[in-house]
């Protein structure tokens, strides 16, 4: 039986964006988005149990063992921080959770490389995802996969074909933008990808349309700020950017709001710890399933968030959460990835036609750079490491074909 793991992985993937809208039906962890979003997260690691399990299932019936050599420095660099978590006598279920969640790179890699995976077909179905974060935004679902919204927004402003589904879509963009803007980071992403497609793009979006989009729909744009600026000023974006301004000082970089004093006391907690650690934590961290005091944070929501605020999992600035659990030899894994990644993205963007390998492209490099304030954003998101690894093989086979074109022209 010939099994398309492409269209299954597309299918997995949108059934976990509607997995996610479980926990706010049956109404899971009240109000509070961070305990739904926890809730969510079980759900979508439960409904990817099977997926997992025939990706290996695939993988070992094609004898397709050979294995890229990277991948094999993180499985290597995976099972000693595994063994040094279990002699630090980390929390057993914490050790299995972060250690579930450290193996999505091996997974997501060996599905897209290994299984017989193609591309075109995968992105064939790429508008179904559009239209599930779409609708999952517009429900209210927050955090895990939102940003996928923000790829929405600009396919419907930049890149819409008019047809019945895509209209309706077009009706909805207000909403959509609305309920997508749930902080900061949302605000300056969304900004990035509009900023893209306007001076960056040569190959999707013609200078006439730019310039109508310049002309036309910005004033539209204005007439809708307009209209809707009470629903705007209720957004997470709008109330954290005014919140973050009249709390920051440029001139002394003192910054005052909580947010952003949170994850600063993060960091100088890690640096702590990372002061007093022997050389083995330093090297390889404190492990899966470690935590950190962040009793004296000056962020109450926090408490809302996590049982014991002084047995914290998550740190949100990337670099000081994996120097924090993988030490320096996961902060040099990670910088290299976010700087592989960029490039493999950029080319894909110079080099392709394809709006959905596009659009793909834009989210991982909008999701690195949440990483990088909000790293479990990133760490557990199943289709950030699918696509990413997706960009990775297109970038190969585009720079093969730009070999070959090169050699054949050399010949002539």
């Amino acid at each position: 039986m010939l099994l398309r793991i492409d269209k299954i992985a597309l299918s997995f993937i949108v059934i976990c964006l509607i997995s996610m809208a479980l926990p706010y039906i049956l109404g899971l962890g009240g109000e509070n988005v961070f305990i739904k979003d926890f809730y969510a997260k079980r759900i979508m690691s439960l409904f990817g149990l099977p997926f997992f399990a025939l990706i290996v299932f695939v993988v070992l019936r094609n004898g397709n063992l050979r294995i890229n050599r990277k991948i094999l420095f993180y499985i290597f660099v995976y099972s000693v921080i595994l063994i040094h978590s279990l002699f630090l006598g980390n929390r057993t279920s914490l050790i299995g959770t972060d250690a579930f969640i450290a193996t999505l790179p091996i997974v997501f890699y060996l599905c897209v490389n290994k299984t017989g995976f193609k591309i075109d077909g995968f992105l064939e179905g790429f508008n179904y995802l559009l239209i599930a974060a779409a609708i999952l935004v517009i429900m209210g679902v927050k955090l895990q996969f939102s940003y996928f919204s923000l790829i929405s927004v600009v396919y419907l402003i930049f890149l819409l074909r008019w047809n019945k589904i895509e209209i309706l879509l077009l009706l909805a963009l207000p909403l959509i933008l609305v309920e997508s803007l749930i902080g900061k980071s949302a605000l300056i992403m969304l900004f990035f990808l509009v900023a893209y497609f306007f001076i960056l793009d040569r190959n999707l979006v013609s200078f006439q349309k730019k310039v109508y989009l310049l002309l036309i729909p910005s004033l539209a744009f204005f007439l809708l700020l307009i209209i809707f600026w009470e629903q705007i000023q209720t957004t997470g974006s709008y109330r954290n950017f005014v919140y973050f301004l009249s709390n920051t000082d440029f001139s002394s970089l003192s910054f005052k709001d909580q947010s952003t004093g949170h994850r600063l006391f993060e960091a100088q907690r890690v640096l702590e710890e990372y002061g007093d650690a022997d050389f083995w934590k330093r090297l390889f961290g404190h492990g899966f399933g470690a935590t950190i005091d962040l009793s004296e944070t000056p962020d109450a929501t926090i408490a809302k968030a996590n049982e014991n605020i002084a047995e914290v999992r998550h740190i949100h600035i990337g670099i000081f959460a994996v120097l924090y659990r993988y030490g320096i030899v996961g902060v040099g894994i990670y910088i290299f990835f976010i700087f592989r990644m960029a490039r493999a993205c950029f080319r894909v963007l110079n080099r392709t036609n394809s709006k959905a390998l596009a659009l793909s492209a834009l989210y991982v490099l909008i999701l690195l750079f949440d990483s990088l304030i909000s790293f479990p954003h990133m760490m557990s998101n199943f289709l950030f490491w699918l696509l990413a690894f997706v960009v990775l093989k297109k970038e190969k086979t585009l720079y093969k074909k730009s070999i070959q074109s090169f050699s054949f022209k050399s010949q002539m």
